[in-house]
């Protein structure tokens, strides 16, 4: 499990984003699920899965965030939910019809929820980072393009990452 420190602004964030894929689809996704072949529809059925999954922790977080009355919480999660929440994240952000929809506010407690999930990552140790190596590799190609953009960022250059993250993970 991994713990990260989240505010009410930042559990906000995650709950608005959990159902992002979805609705993007709009009312064409039931024609997807219904026309589709058996492994678009497998597809289909693991993102609202993943999706449904990202509504409860976020639900989880929420309700924790009220019952103590503090500002933050330490929230715990999966690899598997770490990047199913910052693959929304960055789909929200970085597709123009999504931005367009978002406020100022939102935006930016996106964006900052955004980096903060990307430099955990970079600051994880070596192991940890094999493995969310392999989870990003399960993403969709645009997704996994994004999020190794944004984590060889956090480096400046292509050649700290090298320096930083051991070969074999992520690079």
């Amino acid at each position: 499990m991994i713990s990260l420190s989240l505010s009410a602004r930042d559990v906000d964030a995650a709950a608005g984003v959990a159902h992002h894929y979805e609705k993007v689809m709009g009312a064409a996704r039931f024609f997807v699920v219904a026309t589709s072949p058996p492994r678009i529809r497998r597809r289909y059925r693991h993102i609202v899965q993943e999706s449904d999954e990202l509504e409860q922790l976020a639900d989880t977080w929420l309700s924790r965030l009220r019952d103590s009355g503090a500002d933050e919480i330490v929230a715990e999660l999966t690899i598997q939910d770490l990047i199913a929440l910052w693959g929304r994240l960055l789909s929200s952000l970085r597709t123009k019809r999504s931005r367009r929809r978002l406020s100022k506010e939102d935006v930016a407690s996106q964006q900052s929820l955004s980096d903060r999930l990307a430099q955990y990552i970079r600051d994880a140790d070596p192991g940890l980072k094999v493995a969310i190596r392999a989870e990003i590799d399960t993403r969709r190609r645009r997704e996994h393009g994004w999020m190794l953009t944004d984590l060889r960022q956090g480096y400046g250059d292509d050649s700290g990452i090298h320096a930083a993250i051991p070969q074999g993970t992520i690079t």
